[in-house]
C-alpha cells in the first residue's frame, strides 16, 4: 500500500514522460518518411555563367529507377540497399517504440507502479523511454552517411549514363525541401531532450524522498 501511495504521487510525470515519448518518436517516423518522398537531392549545371538547378530527385525516385533495371551493377545496388536496410530498421525500431508508450499509457498505473519501484530501490530497470538524444544522432548519421557515400561512390566510378547508374550519379547538391525532413527530426530531438530531463528530475526527486524518509525511519529508532 505504501508503494502505490507513492507511486501515485508521481503518476502525472510518467504519464508526461509516455506522452512526450510518442510524440518524439512520431517525429521521428514522419521525419523518415518525409525523406524518401520529397525532392531533397538536385543536379545544379551552369546556365549562362551561373549554376541553377536543373533538376531534384528522392530516394523513391531512385528506387523506381532501380526496380525497372533490368541489369544492376553491383556495388550501386548493395549501396541501395543498405540505404534501404537503414530505412527499415529506423521505421520498425519507432513504430515499436510508439507501440509500447501507447501501451504503457493505456495501463498507466502499472508502468507507473513498477517504474516507481525500480527507482526508489535505486536499480538498473529496463530502457523504457525514447532512445537518447546520442542514440538517435547515431542513428540520424548513420542513415545520411550511407545515402552520402552511395553517391560518393557512383559519382567516382560511373561514367554520367543514366541508363547504367541512375539519377543519383548527377547529384551535386541538396533542395531546401529537405528542411521538410530536418524539421520534424530536429523536434525528435529537442522532445527526446525533455523527456531524458523529466525522467532524471523525477529520478532524483524519489529518491531524494526516498533518502529523507530513511533519515527519519532511523531517526526515529535511534
Amino acid at each position: 500500500m505504501e508503494q502505490k501511495m507513492g507511486y501515485e504521487k508521481y503518476k502525472e510525470s510518467f504519464r508526461k514522460i509516455c506522452v512526450h515519448s510518442c510524440m518524439a518518436c512520431g517525429f521521428m517516423l514522419a521525419a523518415i518518411i518525409i525523406s524518401l518522398f520529397i525532392p531533397c537531392f538536385g543536379y545544379k549545371e551552369k546556365v549562362f555563367g551561373k549554376k541553377e538547378l536543373v533538376d531534384s530527385f528522392s530516394i523513391v525516385d531512385e528506387a523506381k529507377w532501380l526496380s525497372k533495371c533490368e541489369k544492376l551493377e553491383t556495388p550501386w545496388s548493395l549501396g541501395f540497399l543498405l540505404i534501404v536496410g537503414i530505412v527499415i530498421l529506423l521505421m520498425v525500431s519507432y513504430t515499436l517504440q510508439l507501440i509500447k508508450y501507447k501501451k504503457y499509457l493505456s495501463k498507466l498505473d502499472e508502468y507507473a507502479c513498477e517504474e516507481y519501484g525500480n527507482i526508489k530501490a535505486n536499480t538498473p530497470s529496463k530502457k523504457r523511454w525514447l532512445c537518447s538524444v546520442e542514440e538517435i544522432g547515431v542513428m540520424l548519421l548513420v542513415y545520411v552517411l550511407s545515402i552520402v557515400a552511395y553517391i560518393t561512390v557512383m559519382d567516382n566510378h560511373a561514367n554520367g549514363t543514366i541508363g547504367n547508374y541512375g539519377y543519383f550519379v548527377f547529384v551535386n547538391t541538396v533542395t531546401s525541401e529537405c528542411v521538410f525532413a530536418l524539421l520534424p527530426a530536429l523536434l525528435a530531438l529537442f522532445i527526446s531532450l525533455k523527456v531524458k530531463k523529466l525522467y532524471n528530475d523525477l529520478k532524483m526527486e524519489i529518491l531524494l524522498e526516498t533518502k529523507d524518509k530513511n533519515e527519519k525511519e532511523s531517526e526515529e529508532k535511534a
